[in-house]
């Protein structure tokens, strides 16, 4: 399994994480709704952007992102937060590379990545 590349650097800034644990609710005649989880395990989301220094690592980046099909394959990533490398997907439907101090060639990208937590 690939690994997330050490050059890429997911930003805290913006960082964000989704819990779904996929609610199923029924109507009742009369009084609340009852609720059950639809999954005893969540679905994690990660969003936040990625930062790449240099326009050679961007385009690795890029090189990286075709050899787990385009960023549709699973892929190892050790998570800063819990300190636990977990395995991830992109969820992103396509890519954005923004291009923050030009005189360094510093890049960002948006992106969104789910893992089951286990």
């Amino acid at each position: 399994m690939e690994k997330f590349p050490s050059y890429a650097k997911f930003l805290r800034e913006g960082y964000a994480e989704e819990l779904d644990y996929n609610i199923q609710q029924s109507d009742m005649d009369s009084g609340l709704k009852k609720q059950r989880p639809g999954r005893s395990v969540p679905l994690k989301t990660y969003k936040g952007s990625i930062l790449l220094k240099g326009l050679k690592n961007k385009q690795l980046f890029e090189q990286w992102l075709k050899s787990i099909g385009n960023g549709t394959q699973y892929f190892s990533y050790h998570d800063p937060m819990s300190l636990v490398t977990k395995t991830c997907r992109f969820i992103n439907p396509k890519w954005e590379f923004s291009l923050k101090l030009r005189e360094k060639q510093i890049w960002e990208v948006s992106c969104e990545m789910e893992t089951i937590d286990v």
